[in-house]
Parts: structure tokens; sequence; C-alpha cells
């Protein structure tokens, strides 16, 4: 009797549904203890439903479940009923309908494929029309906007994903529901176009952002390319993370990296902008590597060198001890060089003792960081205006850390305090903190400000380049802490940089491998502390900046090397 009283008032299933400890839950979903949490793996339509007056009361919701329940219940669903909602499933789709009292708002939201994804718009809308027409019909002063979020946004997991807010098949359904006329929705032609996503500058099919009919075989198959470009990118960056920190774990022994580039190039998507990379070689590379007091850095020096060199760089520079003066020479002179005119990119590789925003000489100057860059500025480098400089520093960025290991031989050594000089990071060199060496105003151009903007005409055409622009820096470690490096095999960052470059620099753009060489450093730092023992645990975790202008990528584009190991 209870439970056909709860029925008649739609707080629970109907009477078709048979009673069992299976299905108990059904009858009484706020006994639930489950609540449904949407997950950003799978590709989802979804729309938001904003009660913009305020909360419903809790038994409206149970009765929008059981709606939702009655509607969509059918020889081949699964349903589960949970303490804020149901997940109903069939056998390539899932529905989920969830009630956020916090935020007073409701969501539909309905996992999708390219076979599908008519099929799951028509659950999304038959959905929304459902909980709409039950808003008007028992909710007469309730006042509510519908909202449609970006699957591209949300499969990315974006902080703000792009939405749709009363536009588009919105409007229609909202003009359904309150008949104005429209009996029924604009769906998009048989044929799918790009369309940009509302929040980024990458294009997706129109079908993820306006209901389609039964889409063709030709163009089911068009749909699960478009979608591969972007739907798989955060699980292959993933694995290309796990697999470098699997490499460094692997080879914590190895000192030289074998040179293994893929042979294959990566297929830019429609519209994507990026750097020109034309010429051959690619460019110079100045690698300035300290040896003062900084033992395994010659094999650092070794392997940045080979590697910028399978990539078509024109390498200079030496493995030797530099003043904060000669760092600072050696930039001046290579700026000079005129084959940079005719070359695409410019790295700079700077390897030596540091702190805060500083680089450290083996005389215990210092050279500011900002200085370094002010010297290969558009006004500095005239040949690399408008052209790509790529920033790789193995230094320390201050001295904050408990501990260091030191290799020997392959066994770890006692964990020695700062300041002991058996410690091998970049922190340890003389007068830490000796204010910034003098440098000549005439050689930095000190009376042009760094964020002032430099005026170039060509023509009739009028441009404005900043100072700072197209400069993609990283950093060992984070403002304040200190970089770790291995007597034997070399820093942790330069391994991953390293090995990074050969096995991903073919299909990734330089800045999104930058910050999976972030993730692989962050995640071997805390094997190396659980795996030795630390009793005061360390970690590193490189810092990247960038001003690259006009939202364009770098990309490298390696020659081909016959593979050896890796």
């Amino acid at each position: 009797m209870a439970i056909g009283i709860l029925q008649k008032f739609k707080l629970v299933p109907p009477s078709s549904v048979t009673v069992s400890d299976d299905n108990f839950l059904h009858f009484f979903p706020f006994m639930a203890k489950g609540k449904i949490n949407l997950s950003g793996e799978t590709l989802v339509l979804c729309t938001n439903i904003l009660l913009k007056t305020g909360n419903l009361p809790k038994y409206a919701y149970r009765q929008l479940a059981v709606e939702m329940f009655s509607f969509h219940k059918g020889p081949n669903t699964t349903i589960c009923m949970y303490e804020n909602g149901i997940a109903i499933q069939w056998n390539e789709m899932a529905l989920q309908f969830t009630c956020n009292t916090a935020e007073c708002k409701l969501q539909i939201a309905v996992t999708t494929s390219a076979k599908v994804v008519n099929l799951s718009w028509k659950i999304l809308i038959s959905s929304i029309l459902l909980v709409s027409t039950y808003l008007r019909d028992s909710w007469k002063l309730l006042l509510f906007v519908l909202e449609y979020l970006c699957p591209h946004c949300m499969h990315q997991n974006a902080d703000r994903p792009g939405k749709l807010l009363n536009s588009g098949f919105l409007r229609e359904i909202f003009q359904m529901v309150y008949s104005e006329g429209i009996t029924d929705l604009t769906y998009a032609s048989d044929v799918i176009e790009e369309v940009k996503c509302p929040s980024t500058s990458e294009m997706i099919p129109s079908v993820l952002l306006q209901p389609c009919a039964e889409l063709h075989d030709k163009e089911v198959d068009r749909f699960e390319e478009m979608v591969s470009n972007f739907s798989g990118h955060h699980e292959n960056q993933n694995r290309a993370v796990n697999k470098l920190f699997d490499w460094l774990v692997a080879n914590e022994a190895i000192p030289e990296i074998s040179p293994v580039l893929h042979k294959t190039r990566r297929k830019l998507a429609t519209g994507m902008l990026m750097y020109p990379m034309s010429s051959s070689p690619r460019g110079r590379a100045l690698i300035i590597s300290n040896s003062s007091n900084r033992v395994g850095s010659e094999v650092d020096f070794r392997n940045v060198k080979d590697m910028l060199s399978k990539l078509d760089f024109v390498v200079v520079g030496e493995h030797k001890d530099y003043t904060a003066e000669e760092i600072k020479r050696a930039v001046i002179d290579e700026r000079k060089c005129s084959e940079h005119e005719f070359y695409s990119m410019f790295f700079l590789i700077i390897m030596s003792h540091g702190q805060k925003d500083q680089i450290g000489g083996c005389d215990g100057g210092l050279i500011a960081i900002d200085d370094v860059l002010r010297l290969i500025s558009a006004q500095n480098f005239p040949h690399m205006q408008r052209k790509p400089k790529a920033v790789i520093i193995q230094s320390c960025s201050g001295g904050k850390s408990d501990v260091m290991a030191y290799r020997k031989g392959g066994q770890h050594e006692k964990l020695a305090v700062p300041g002991s000089s058996s410690i091998n990071t970049e922190f340890n060199f003389q007068s830490d903190y000796r204010e910034v060496a003098s440098l000549n105003s005439s050689e930095l151009h000190t009376n042009y400000p760094m964020d002032t903007k430099k005026y170039i005409a060509t023509g009739k055409n009028q441009d404005y380049v900043l100072g700072t622009d197209d400069v993609l820096m990283m950093k060992a470690s984070q403002p304040g802490f200190v970089a770790f490096r291995d007597a034997n095999v070399g820093s942790w960052f330069i391994r991953a940089t390293v090995v990074a470059f050969y096995k991903y620099s073919h299909e990734i753009d330089l800045h999104e491998l930058f910050k999976m060489i972030q993730q692989a450093v962050q995640k071997y730092s805390a094997y190396y502390t659980s795996q030795n023992e630390v009793a005061n645990s360390f970690g590193q975790i490189p810092c990247i900046e960038s001003t690259l202008t006009h939202c364009r990528k770098i990309y490298l584009y390696p020659e081909k090397v016959r593979s050896s190991r890796y």
C-alpha cells in the first residue's frame, strides 16, 4: 500500500516494476548512498537546466527521476537510481540525469560516438523536453534557462567549457515547450562541417553542437577521424608521460641516450596555426654548459648536443668553465651570426648553477634570466624577429630543498644536507646571493624596456612586435627551488627533455612537449623519493613560460634517423 501511494505521487517507478532485492532502490532512491559523477574521459552531449528562481523541493527531484525512468525504460535498458539522479544504459549509449541542489541545476548528459550520435541527440532532446514540460506544468512560476556544454571542452577537462546559452537548438526546444509555433527542430545536414569550439580556436565536428539526423557511412568515418584528433589527445599525452617516466626508471644507470627519432611527421589539422619551419638546417642552437663543480654535467652536454644535431640544428657552444660575463658574451656573440637570417628557429640551452631568477658563473657572479632574455629580444636579435626562440635552463631557481641524493656506482649514497660538499644540486656555488654582475648597457640596450612595442614598417603594412615576443622557456625547477643532477647520468630534467624530443617531437608541438616533460620530471622525482626511502621527501617540477604569438604552435619535424633502442 505504501508503495502504491508513492507511485500515485510519482515518487517511485510505476507498478509494472516488480519489487526485488535488485531493484529495491528503484523505489526508494533517496535511500541510495551512491552519487553520479560525470566522467570527462568520454564524449558526451550535455545540457544544464538552470533554475533561476530557486530550488525545487526534494520530492520534485524524485518525481523527475521517476519520469525519466518511466520514459526511457525498455527491454534493452539497464537503469540505476541514485541519491542525486538516475543512470540509464543502452548497448552503445548511456544517459545520466543528475540534480545539483547546491547550484540549483539539473544536468542531462548522454554519451555518444560516431555510430550513435544521431540516437544520442534524440535521447538528449527528448529528455530536455520531458524535464522542461514537467517544470512548465508543475511549477508555473519557476524561471529556468537551458545551456549546452561543448563536448570538446568537457572531454579536455576545461575549467570553463564553452557554452551555448538559450541559443540554437535550445531556443527551438524552449519555443516548442511553450507552444510558440515551433513543432520540430532544425537538424544539421548529413554532411559534417567543421565549426569553431565556443571557447578555443580548435575546429570540431558540427554535429557536436547541433542535432543531426542519421549519418551516412562515409560521414561516420569522417566524424570518427575528426573526433580522434581531439578526443584522444588527453589520453595519448598521459600515455606519453607514462612512457617517459618508465624510460627514466628503466635507464637510471645508463648515461648515454640513443638517438632514436620517429620517421613519420605530424599531420596538421585544418586551420592550425604554426611557425614556419622550412629552413634546412632548421636553425642554430647555442649550448652553454658550465662544468665548474657540476659532476655529471658532461653527460647532459653530450646528450643535448647529439639530440639537437639529429633535429637538424647547427649546434655551437662548449662544456667548460663559464663566468657570468662569459655567459653573457657567448649569447651576444651568437646573436651577431648572420646565418640566423636564413634559419627558422633558435635554441638557447644554459646549464649551470643558479638561484631565483639568476644564473651563476664559475666565478660566483650572477646574470639575471631577464637580462638573458633581453639579449635575444626582438630589438637586440633582429634576425630572429617573429621567429620562435626556445630557451632551456638547467639550474636551480633557489635553495628550497631539504636533501639531495648522490649516486655512485649505481647505488645511492647517504643523503646530504644542502651546503655540504657532496651535494649535487645546481645551487651549491660560491656566493649564492651575490648581486647581478654589472652588464654593459650598450650591449643590452637598457634604454629599451622589454614591454615596449617596437614599430616595424613593411611597405604599406604596419606591424608591432614586443621585445619579448615568440619566446618559449622552460626552467628545471619552480622559482625558489633546487634542481637535481645525478653524478653518473646527468640531470633528471635534461634526460627527460632529450628522451621526449627523440620520441615525440615528430608529432607534438613544443609547448605541449614541455608540459609532458614537466609532468614526467614531477612523477620521477616522487618515484625517486619513495624508492630510496628519503627521510625528508623532495621533488622537482620544471617551470614553463611562453610569449608565443597568434596562438601559433612550434613543430620541429625531425629528420629521419634509423632506430636503435628505446
